[in-house]
């Protein structure tokens, strides 16, 4: 959702304060938006089961048949009498032809809290974009800790981090797995009992013996985004 403001109301602490910050929304909604409420959903950690409360924010979002003046201004007085934090909005005709990148946040792992889903599913090319992309990442990152000797100790291990981290490797395995089986998963135990017996599994069998080893964890990560740029590319090939 971006980076929290500093106003910004308080993230639920428990799955009970989650279920009523919903809930008051959503009833704040059906009574402003009414008949153009099309879909409310949850996605992100809390509809994945790996919230960190209080700390983790609720991924929201909410689709209408339009948005006009009207709308927007219902919208907003919703979010005023439920005193609710950050939340996506879109109408029906964005929904249906904005950018497939990461679309399982609003089917595979979104929760549907009223109303109906109208956001596609994603076929196996939209996991294979999605692959590519976070392949690229990790990669790019990779390599600059592999190249760049001009970084401090601090500033690689920092580097190697982020590249290991929820959005660098983390997000390439999810995707992975997701291109692999059509099934995206949905917390990372998840990742890695279907990543068992792969290299990415031995992989972070490794990792979790040898979390210091920074130019290394570098270069392994280097060859797996390597190896799953073939596995697209013979995939794109054949399809």
């Amino acid at each position: 959702m971006g980076l929290r403001t500093k106003n910004e109301p308080a993230y639920p602490a428990s799955p009970a304060e989650l279920d009523a910050y919903c809930q008051r929304f959503l009833d704040a909604l059906r009574a402003g938006v009414g008949e153009r409420l099309v879909c409310v959903l949850l996605a992100g950690s809390w509809a994945r089961g790996e919230a960190r409360p209080p700390h983790s924010d609720v991924d929201l979002t909410i689709v209408v048949d339009t948005v006009d003046d009207n709308m927007m201004h219902a919208l907003k007085d919703a979010w005023q009498e439920s005193q609710v934090g950050c939340s996506n909005v879109y109408s029906l005709v964005e929904v249906q032809n904005m950018s497939r990148e990461a679309l399982e946040m609003g089917t595979i792992n979104a929760k549907v809290l009223w109303g109906t889903n109208p956001f596609p599913a994603p076929t196996r090319n939209d996991f294979a974009d999605d692959l590519a992309r976070a392949s690229e990442t990790v990669l790019r990152d990779a390599r600059s800790i592999m190249l760049y000797g001009w970084l401090t100790d601090e500033e690689r291990q920092a580097s190697v981090e982020a590249l290991i981290g929820k959005y660098g490797l983390r997000w390439a395995l999810r995707n992975l797995i997701a291109f692999r089986t059509g099934d995206f998963p949905r917390t990372f135990a998840d990742v890695r009992a279907g990543l068992e017996g792969t290299p990415e599994g031995d992989f972070l069998l490794w990792l979790d013996d040898n979390p210091e080893e920074s130019d290394e964890v570098a270069q392994k990560i280097n060859e797996l985004a390597i190896a799953w740029f073939v596995e697209i590319a013979e995939f794109r090939k054949n399809n």
